[in-house]
Order: structure tokens, then sequence, then C-alpha cells
């Protein structure tokens, strides 16, 4: 008895998603042509124009789909009711750096982003940079937080700390002689004096401290 071959358009879509994913990340958009992918998945390369157009709508659907569980977890924290911007600060730094750790090649894709001048990161760009940006000028407005740094500027500095760490942990790793094996007690302290520093650094009391310093 012949068995059929099952045709699954899902299944092979992300098929190509994965390899265009792996093969971006290993060599940067430039460097990847649409017949690459096509080759990488095996399937022919009008298969490709057909579920993604272009080479341009396929490199954002492999950032999409890289974001997605982080994305879906941001619009939780956004959506949430408490009113603690403390809170809400450190649960959203949290789970940034906590899903980077997880996915490492998230954080060697936004290496590219960086390269490419890309204006559509994994928040710059989405619905959830604008919310979050619209949060913390809330905060400001409403007397929570210092109103002497701009809020894009609080944004930018809380999006490089969290993806930093995972840019040039190894150098730290190399100067500071931490064990592979001690590296996710490292990760631990970093993130912990990321929440420190930039918690304390938005308080009223410390832009009151620099205000009065001779």
């Amino acid at each position: 008895m012949t068995l059929k071959r099952v045709h699954d358009p899902n299944a092979k879509r992300a098929r190509v998603l994965d390899s265009a994913r792996e093969l971006f990340i290993e060599r940067g958009f430039a460097a990847v042509s649409m017949r690459d992918i096509a080759q990488h998945a095996d399937v022919p390369q009008s298969m490709i124009h057909h579920y993604f157009g272009t080479k341009e709508a396929l490199w954002q659907a492999v950032k999409e789909s890289a974001y997605d569980a982080y994305l879906a977890h941001q619009y939780t924290l956004l959506e949430s009711t408490s009113a603690d911007f403390a809170e809400f600060v450190q649960n959203s730094l949290r789970s940034r750096f906590v899903f980077l750790q997880a996915n490492p090649q998230v954080a060697r894709l936004l290496l590219w982003l960086q390269l490419m001048e890309d204006p559509y990161g994994m928040e710059t760009g989405q619905a959830t940079g604008g919310a979050l940006l619209e949060r913390i000028r809330q905060a400001q407005a409403e007397g929570v937080i210092r109103g002497d740094i701009e809020a894009e500027n609080i944004l930018a500095m809380a999006l490089a700390l969290t993806t930093h760490w995972f840019h040039n942990r190894h150098v730290i790793q190399r100067l500071a002689a931490i064990p592979d094996e001690e590296l996710a007690a490292a990760d631990a302290r970093y993130l912990e004096a990321v929440l420190t520093l930039l918690g304390d650094g938005l308080r009223l009391e410390e832009a009151d401290n620099i205000r009065l310093s001779p």
C-alpha cells in the first residue's frame, strides 16, 4: 500500500520560518538569500514568496515569531491594574532579562538589528514600545518618578541594560574569572544590580539629592 504524503501548509511555513531564523541569526539579513532559505528548508523558492512575499516581509516575520512569547508577557504586564510603578518596572525588566537568558539566539538577533540600524526591534516599532513609553510618561506626570530625564531615555537605558549583559557577558566572565558553572548566579546578581540602580535612580529623592549637591 502506498502512503500519501500529507500536505501541511502550516508545517511548511513553519519550516521556512525556522530556516530563515537560523540563517539570519548565523549570517545576518544581507548575507542570506531567498535561495539559501529555500535550500535549507528543502522547499521551492516560489513557496517562500507565496507565504511571505518579499525577503523583508520574511525578516519581519522572523522577528515577530522570535519575540512572541516575550511580547505576550509584556502585554500582560501593561494591562495589569497594579498602580505600583516600581513593581511594574521590576517585573518588566525581569521578564525581558529572563527571556533573553532563555533565548540566546534572540540576543544574537538583536545584535544584527543594531548593526542594520533596524528601527523595528524587540520593542521599538512595536505596540509595546509605545505603551511602555506612555507608562513612563504617565508615572512622571503623576510625580511617581523623577521627571528631569526624558521618558525615551529612561526606556533606552532599561532596554540597553537588560540586553548588554548577554552581548558582553563573555568579556566580564573572562575579566572576573567566572567559571561556567557559576554563570547563572552571575546572571542573577547582574539583574538585581540593574533593578537596584535603575529603581533608585528613578526615585524622586535621588533627583532632589542631585539638585541639592554643591
